[in-house]
C-alpha cells in the first residue's frame, strides 16, 4: 500500500463511522488508532515532542 492509499483508507474510516455508524469523534479516534497500529514512530522521543505543548507527552505513553 502507498502513502496515498493509506491516507484514503483512513479518509473512508472517517466517513463510515460518521454516516454509516455515527460515532463520535473521541469513538473515530479509537477506529484510526486500530488501523494505524502497526505503524510505530521510529523516533518516539521526537514524536512525543511533536505538536503543541498540551499534546505532548512522553515516549512511554506516546504510542499507547
Amino acid at each position: 500500500m502507498n502513502k496515498h492509499e493509506f491516507c484514503k483508507q483512513i479518509v473512508q474510516t472517517v466517513d463510515n463511522c460518521r454516516s454509516l455508524d455515527k460515532m463520535t469523534d473521541d469513538e473515530i479516534a479509537v477506529a484510526i488508532g486500530s488501523l494505524i497500529s502497526p505503524l510505530a514512530p521510529k523516533d518516539l522521543k521526537r514524536f512525543a515532542d511533536w505538536g503543541m505543548p498540551e499534546h505532548q507527552t512522553t515516549t512511554d505513553k506516546c504510542w499507547e
